[in-house]
């Protein structure tokens, strides 16, 4: 049973209609006797932030991590909290440490990530449960971009990661979320000098524009200034 500090923080942050779904699912991820334990405090944590919140419960075989994982990489890249739960019967050692391996190696230093594993003498139907919090609509954006400004930054990708990791941080302090790394497609249908800024889940429009063809690299931060002011703006709605 959960307390009912951490059931009022579900009624708060769920509906009516999925509340009972949520509050069985976070049960099963309590695990305080464990050896390594997720305790409620954990949980309460995970929740108590903004943002929206996603749950994803599964088996060991759902997951190929040799390979993409769809819905699992993206809700990585949205998520500023991921907190797992895994079950153990004594043979799946070694898929949890690739899942925990594979967690870090596509999440960033930002995000917080911590897990529990709980020993079981035979595996439920869902081992692994997930949960994915601090989800806000600005780490849902993506960048849509012609080939040629991909073509440009390749040339020197170590600089414009620095660059773009700073501005990042920028943007982050400013607006009190932290910002992770965007979506970046690119789109053969777009203008070879063409940036679109798009909201992956309503797919709206934000911002477009062309970037002049130059050499200098350094040219390219009066876009980058641009970006900079519709995040800040995109920030202040977001944050309200």
């Amino acid at each position: 049973m959960i307390s009912t500090k951490l059931n009022d923080l579900i009624i708060k942050k769920t509906t009516e209609k999925n509340y009972k779904d949520v509050k069985e699912n976070i049960e099963a991820m309590l695990s305080p006797e464990s050896e390594l334990p997720l305790d409620e405090d954990s949980l309460f944590d995970a929740l108590k932030g903004d943002g929206e919140f996603f749950l994803l419960k599964a088996r060991y075989e759902d997951f190929n991590l040799n390979e993409a994982n769809t819905l699992l990489d993206l809700k990585l890249k949205e998520a500023l909290c991921v907190t797992i739960f895994f079950e153990d019967d004594g043979a799946e050692y070694e898929k949890i440490e690739a899942f925990v391996q594979y967690i870090f190696e596509h999440t960033m230093p930002q995000q917080r990530f911590c897990f529990g594993i709980k020993r079981v003498k035979e595996l439920s139907e869902y081992p692994v449960r997930i949960l994915l919090s601090e989800i806000y609509p600005i780490n849902q954006l993506q960048i849509r971009m012609g080939k040629w400004i991909d073509s440009f930054i390749q040339l020197d990708e170590a600089y414009f990661k620095e660059h773009f990791t700073y501005v990042r941080a920028k943007i982050s302090k400013e607006i009190g979320i932290t910002l992770l790394p965007l979506d970046i497609v690119v789109d053969e249908e777009l203008c070879p000098r063409d940036v679109v800024l798009v909201d992956s889940i309503t797919k709206e429009k934000i911002v477009a524009f062309s970037v002049e063809e130059d050499e200098d690299k350094k040219a390219l931060d009066i876009y980058l200034l641009k970006l900079y002011y519709v995040f800040l703006k995109l920030g202040a709605k977001y944050k309200h």
